[in-house]
């Protein structure tokens, strides 16, 4: 079996061909871009018959990717205790692509589940929207503060916001 292992990086990805039946590896870095991981997957390693990488963010939009390619994909999750890197003198992007391409050999990674893109999208909506209601709340806690800090006393919960003061 021919695993193509991704360490996906920020700027750029680690890519391991690795064939378990020799257990020879072979290494390139790519962009970490549509059109960069597209040519790897067409071009240079068309022969993987699965494509491992980390949980990530990126993981989804590369998923998508192997799925229009129709390249057979697992993404694992990093918090098993095969990760642990406590006794390891030396990480690099090649080892942890060489660990991952191996792992999925042996068959000791545990599949996470990759949303739709649909699924993805109203995701990072919520989490944007979560984000902006934190900021009005330290916002109006600011506002709060500073009217403390002057004696002055505001109404409480939602009127100190919706109301006019009549004084």
């Amino acid at each position: 079996m021919k695993i193509l292992a991704l360490d996906i990086g920020k700027y750029d990805t680690m890519c391991c061909l690795y064939d378990s039946t020799s257990q020879q590896a072979v290494f390139c870095t790519t962009d970490t871009t549509v059109g960069s991981l597209r040519k790897i997957f067409v071009k240079k390693y068309a022969q993987a018959d699965l494509v491992v990488m980390e949980a990530c963010g990126t993981a989804g939009w590369i998923t998508d990717l192997c799925a229009e390619l129709k390249l057979r994909t697992l993404v694992c999750s990093t918090n098993e205790e095969a990760w642990k890197w406590t006794n390891v003198n030396r990480k690099t992007d090649r080892d942890d692509a060489l660990k991952l391409a191996k792992m999925a050999a042996m068959d000791s990674l545990k599949s996470v589940h990759v949303p739709s893109p649909d699924q993805r999208r109203l995701r990072l909506l919520v989490k944007y929207r979560k984000s902006l209601d934190q900021r009005i709340t330290r916002t109006k806690n600011v506002i709060r503060a500073v009217f403390v800090n002057q004696g002055i006393t505001i109404a409480k919960g939602f009127a100190a916001w919706t109301q006019a003061d009549s004084r």
